[in-house]
């Protein structure tokens, strides 16, 4: 049995608000990505809207490169 994860509170938010104004997705902003995509306490598209936002964001100002993709495998 896998150990549960649940995100801190404002997580996503804080996130979010971080890559906004760095348009840095640092190593722990990955691994709050990877908590959101398995927290329980989120339905499925909560889930999903919560990490395509920050990527989104990062898509935007154009900061994302191709190898983060591959990093996160999309």
């Amino acid at each position: 049995m896998f150990p549960s994860i649940q995100l801190l509170p404002g997580a996503i938010a804080e996130m979010f608000a971080s890559v906004s104004e760095t348009g840095i997705l640092t190593i722990a902003d990955r691994y709050g990505l990877m908590a959101a995509s398995f927290d329980e306490s989120l339905n499925k598209k909560e889930r999903l809207e919560s990490v395509c936002k920050v990527i989104f964001e990062l898509l935007c100002r154009g900061t994302a490169s191709s190898k983060l993709l591959h990093h996160l495998q999309i």
